[in-house]
């Protein structure tokens, strides 16, 4: 019998149709880089909104994000996972921001959730922040993260063409 995955697709279920092996996803502004998803064939498809493999392609600057939490500017502690989950998309978005970098920069994000229960909300407010955007990403459940009030944490790392301005 099949039973839904925590990335939203059933186990045992036919997968998905197959994208091309690589899916080019065009710069939609000045400085933005090529970056090529790769969702093949011989591999079963994504489980939820990502690429298997995201290659980018030089010359370009990476940033690598630490983990990112649902704390505000004051350091308040978002109350439950939705917000706490804005709260983090919104610090991603001001790191990258400082990069001179957008949320569409991101080529791979590790997600660590602390309650599955949360994951639904988590992916509702990943999608609102991301769009049609499908980075690398892995999905992590832990049994805690550095606050023991924290229920979220997104790492991320992010290239752009070196010779972008952050005008899009």
């Amino acid at each position: 019998m099949p039973h839904e995955d925590p990335h939203g697709r059933m186990l045992g279920a036919p997968a998905r149709p197959q994208t091309m092996p690589t899916d080019r996803v065009p710069p939609s502004r000045k400085g933005a880089i090529e970056m090529r998803a790769f969702n093949p064939a011989g591999v079963a498809g994504p489980f939820g909104s990502y690429s298997h493999g995201i290659e980018v392609v030089s010359p370009m600057r990476l940033v690598f994000g630490a983990g990112q939490t649902g704390v505000d500017t004051d350091g308040r502690i978002g109350e439950g996972i939705e917000e706490q989950s804005q709260l983090l998309w919104r610090n991603i978005e001001g790191v990258l921001a400082g990069a001179g970098m957008t949320i569409t920069d991101i080529a791979k994000l590790t997600m660590l959730l602390v309650r599955r229960d949360d994951l639904p909300t988590a992916r509702a407010v990943r999608k609102e922040f991301l769009g049609a955007h499908r980075p690398a990403s892995t999905l992590q459940f832990v049994t805690g993260l550095a606050h023991p009030d924290w229920l979220i944490e997104v790492d991320f790392v992010a290239a752009r063409s070196s010779g972008g301005s952050s005008s899009g």
